[in-house]
């Protein structure tokens, strides 16, 4: 009987402290939420402190026909001003925060097996 009581009593202090474990935490999630300002979206993001100008090579001829922003990178297609593609086929990624030209594709064609 003795140990029956021993039993009941360590049981109860262990789901005492079990609910208050799930209070605190339940407490500290909360209240970290509050602490966080929430983000503005009028306010707008600081431009990297090392980024001032890059100048980028652009074969003669050719401009930039579209754009797309991935991640921290920015992708540029290059095309022809004129009818004639030449050397402009290419599309160029940038890294946003440097400037750096990371890499180039150069789009070739090529011929197409009859199926």
């Amino acid at each position: 009987m003795q140990a029956l009581k021993a039993l009941v009593i360590i049981m109860g202090i262990m789901i005492i402290a079990g609910v208050a474990v799930v209070v605190v935490t339940i407490y500290n999630r909360l209240g970290g939420m509050a602490e966080e300002p929430a983000p503005t979206a009028s306010a707008p993001a600081p431009a990297p402190a090392n980024f001032g100008e890059a100048a980028l090579a652009v074969p003669a001829g050719c401009r930039v026909t579209s754009t797309a922003a991935a991640g921290d990178r920015l992708i540029l297609q290059l095309g022809p001003e004129n009818s004639a593609a030449g050397a402009c086929a290419q599309i160029l990624v940038l890294d946003m925060e440097t400037g750096s030209l990371l890499g180039r594709f150069i789009l070739t064609p090529s011929e197409m097996p009859a199926e």
